[in-house]
């Protein structure tokens, strides 16, 4: 599992926007999102068939996505090659900042695939990588 905390120099509500706009994800990131189409929606809460590009390797999933305005947006696989695997966001105002706190975990059982290619720590960086470019998009 990991876990990350960052400071964002940005508003909680511009901040939580950012990352629960999951639709604009294939525009903003095309490098890890080639395609996301929205199956199904009710409330707060959508279900998205993806396309992750991960560390070389591209990964077709189903995806739940709830969505508590300003406060959480939680990414849960429910199917495909890494069903099991979450990904959770916690927002909380500090001053003119935003503690972004994030908890991520992917099922090895269920993508060997990705895990005979990847080792933990290639994992924690790309996952890195990508809260730190949507940090950059809420802070401009």
């Amino acid at each position: 599992m990991v876990k990350l905390e960052k400071i964002v120099n940005a508003k909680r509500e511009k901040v939580f926007d950012v990352f629960s706009n999951y639709e604009m994800f294939s525009k903003i990131m095309p490098e890890y999102y080639s395609s996301i189409t929205r199956r199904s929606s009710r409330d707060n809460v959508s279900i998205v068939a993806e396309h992750l590009k991960l560390l070389d390797e591209e990964f077709v999933i189903m995806v739940k996505h709830t969505i508590i305005p300003y406060d959480t947006h939680e990414s849960i696989v429910v199917g495909g090659d890494v069903k099991g695997s979450y990904i959770k966001e916690n927002f909380s105002s500090s001053a003119d900042n935003t503690l972004l706190q994030v908890e991520a975990e992917i099922k090895q059982k269920s993508c060997k695939k990705l895990m005979n290619i990847i080792k933990k720590k290639d994992f924690d960086d790309a996952l890195n990588e990508m809260i730190n470019k949507l940090i950059k998009i809420a802070e401009s």
